[in-house]
């Protein structure tokens, strides 16, 4: 938790889910949603906001 604003530096603390950066998160989401499997994976990711598992789970279901 904190603020980051241009200029700030910003330190990695930890990586949890290596394999799923803020870019392919994005791209699964908004860009290529056309993989079943990708949504599935990404829809079971513990520090995914609700809102983002509420999404992924109604294109999982209407695939």
């Amino acid at each position: 938790p904190g603020t980051a604003a241009a200029g700030l530096p910003l330190t990695l603390v930890e990586r949890p889910h290596p394999a799923w950066t803020i870019t392919r998160a994005n791209l699964v989401m908004h860009g290529r949603g056309d993989n079943p499997q990708l949504l599935r994976e990404l829809a079971v990711v513990p520090q995914l906001a609700a809102s983002w598992k509420k999404s992924l789970q109604q294109k999982i279901e209407s695939d």
